[in-house]
């Protein structure tokens, strides 16, 4: 770590940021889809993303993954992690 010296002492060092869990509205400009055929539900994708809206449940005896899109931001780390490449990154609207 390196000091900065000035009137008070403070470090520098790493720095953690956690993003607000605010919706994220229409600025979003592409959103990740799940191939569940391809996807093993490692998990990786939900321990990777900074806002926590990757989901691996149980549902009626079937795992699913689901993504919650209000909170979303559309940053593609999910899609990046995946050994499978059982994500993608598709367009939120379509071009006029």
């Amino acid at each position: 770590m390196r000091e900065i010296m000035t009137d008070k002492r403070a470090l520098l060092g790493p720095v953690a940021t956690v993003f607000g869990s605010e919706h994220t509205g229409a600025w979003r400009v592409q959103r990740p889809v799940v191939d569940s055929k391809r996807c093993n539900f490692c998990g990786e994708c939900q321990k990777y993303c900074p806002v926590d809206v990757v989901e691996i449940r149980d549902d009626d005896g079937n795992r699913v993954l689901s993504i919650n899109l209000s909170y979303c931001k559309g940053c593609s780390i999910c899609v990046e992690i995946c050994a499978r490449h059982a994500m993608s990154m598709v367009p939120e609207r379509t071009q006029p």
